[in-house]
């Protein structure tokens, strides 16, 4: 199965995260930052929820571990906050490392490339099959309607 080169129309990139022992990513359009844990502020908002502080914005922390039922994240110098906005929320999640970053351009050129919706019970969207490697992709939409 060749990839649908539509699904792609628009993106310029895609950041690969790990979580746990599996590979993740997202559209470096969405991606507002990567920070480290030294870099956000968290407070507890008025319906005492943490919520992440930067540049005097807040996001909402969403759990992907807990989303995708992994176990919890691992204190690491190479764990980084995603900063993300994507249908009209602002939200950020806690990743294991960052592993490349991955152009458009790249993806095309790519032999070894397939796109394979999700038809698990998890809320991904896709499975990107790249250099021999299942890289799965989020379906934020389902994700966030949850917040």
């Amino acid at each position: 199965m060749g990839i649908y080169q539509g699904s792609f129309e628009g993106i310029e990139g895609l950041l690969i995260y790990k979580i746990a022992d599996s590979e993740y990513c997202s559209d470096i359009f969405n991606i507002i930052g990567v920070l480290r844990k030294e870099d956000i502020f968290l407070s507890r908002n008025e319906n005492n929820f943490i919520q992440a502080i930067f540049n005097n914005l807040s996001y909402q922390i969403i759990d992907l571990h807990r989303t995708y039922e992994i176990n919890s994240i691992k204190e690491s110098d190479e764990v980084r906050i995603l900063l993300h906005e994507i249908f009209g929320k602002r939200f950020c999640f806690f990743v294991d490392h960052v592993i490349e970053i991955i152009s458009t351009d790249s993806i095309f050129v790519e032999k070894s490339l397939d796109l394979i919706p999700y038809s698990g019970q998890k809320p991904i969207k896709y499975i990107l099959k790249y250099q021999n490697r299942d890289i799965f992709i989020p379906d934020f939409e389902v994700i966030t309607k949850r917040m």
